[in-house]
């Protein structure tokens, strides 16, 4: 699944593993490889942090989505209860 994530001037690698949760330009959601609805998500999220509270996820949001919509994403991971939320960037290329 090619998601063209925004750039930042710094960033870091990954210090833990991750699911990825993708939300494509085609406004798609993927927990994984899985695609799912926002209503799905929800429960997903919250069955997988039953089995691990210590679970992190990487959300992969394209740079084409409004930023109001990755919030509102936001906000449903964490109100699943996952407490370590990551947003995935690519580094700058150096000019």
């Amino acid at each position: 699944l090619n998601v063209n994530v925004p750039q930042a001037a710094h960033s870091e690698a990954k210090a833990t593993t991750a699911v990825n949760l993708v939300y494509s330009q085609s406004r798609e959601i993927f927990l994984g490889q899985e695609k799912l609805t926002l209503r799905d998500l929800k429960f997903q999220l919250e069955a997988m942090v039953k089995s691990d509270p210590l679970l992190h996820i990487a959300i992969l949001a394209d740079e084409a989505i409004p930023y109001g919509e990755v919030v509102e994403l936001l906000d449903l991971v964490r109100v699943s209860g996952i407490k370590k939320v990551a947003l995935e960037v690519k580094a700058k290329k150096a000019e």
